[in-house]
């Protein structure tokens, strides 16, 4: 995983919860990196499953909210670095460019990145389903990001998350509902 998705991790843990509790994450977990991310670099992925497990331990709220609050979170430090992504877009029409242009770009960017699949049914204006699969199964940081695009654009989406890979599912289903 990418050093970026650790900072802003650390960004969040310290912004709602303070430096303390990030201290005690470094401490609990014991990562091989040392906690020193640097954005380019890429880490285990074990390391931020580790971090939100003892979130949840200090906090009391499970790791799947930890993981959407952290998506929502990073969707908004996302756009304040590449607002140009968003640019001349609505919020369906920025989710459906999410694989073919923003994760193309990403690639060309870090070619090592391991990024999710999405595949799209749309049905007219208001209706989009976004199909996920990713060997992390970090549908809950994708349920994260959509409702942060939402924020962002101001728009309201509806979410159902009514199939997922954590309940054995193939691929997660996102189905949202936009206002028409």
């Amino acid at each position: 995983m990418k050093g970026i998705v650790f900072t802003i991790f650390a960004d969040l843990v310290t912004d709602n919860f303070g430096m303390e509790v990030w201290d005690k994450l470094i401490q609990d977990t014991c990562p091989a990196s040392g906690a020193v991310y640097t954005s380019a670099e890429v880490y285990p992925d074990g390391e931020l499953i580790a971090y939100v497990t003892a979130l949840s331990d200090i906090t009391g709220a499970a790791p799947a909210d930890l993981v959407r609050t952290f998506g929502t979170y990073m969707m908004h430090k996302f756009y304040k670095l590449h607002p140009e992504f968003m640019a001349d877009h609505t919020a369906k029409s920025f989710l459906e460019s999410v694989h073919d242009v923003v994760h193309v770009e990403v690639k060309k960017l870090h070619p090592d990145t391991l990024l999710p699949e999405f595949v799209y049914e749309s049905s007219g204006d208001t209706q989009l389903t976004m199909l996920y699969s990713s060997p992390r199964k970090l549908c809950h940081l994708a349920e994260g990001l959509i409702v942060g695009t939402s924020e962002i654009f101001s728009e309201k989406i509806d979410l159902v998350h009514s199939q997922c890979m954590h309940q054995g599912a193939d691929q997660c289903r996102l189905e949202l509902g936009f206002a028409g």
